[in-house]
């Protein structure tokens, strides 16, 4: 198991830890805060776990412009997109949340 696994899944469970005390200290429902921390921290998990799969697929249909995205991605790319999705999504949705 990589470090990046390891930080990855003790930040992830710190996320889930800290949402759940969060609504219980503010009264709020534990199943809806377990939902808004855990769905960021799955994409992201996913794509920080398993970057080399994600990155080989290259027949998409996905278009970029008029271009046809059809070469992978670099792991590297994945990983780091992956890392940005479980750390900033759930700071995003927290902020959302205050108002």
């Amino acid at each position: 198991m990589t470090r990046s696994r390891v930080y990855s899944l003790a930040f992830a469970w710190g996320l889930l830890v800290a949402a759940l005390l969060r609504a219980h200290w503010e009264n709020q429902d534990l199943l809806l805060a377990l939902k808004l921390a855990s769905v960021p921290m799955v994409f992201g998990l996913i794509m920080i776990w398993f970057p080399e799969k994600l990155g080989e697929h290259e027949s998409s249909p996905w278009y970029l412009g008029q271009n046809r995205i059809d070469e992978p991605s670099p792991p590297v790319m994945v990983s780091i997109v992956g890392w940005c999705v479980l750390v900033l999504m759930p700071l995003i949705i927290f902020l959302m949340a205050r108002r």
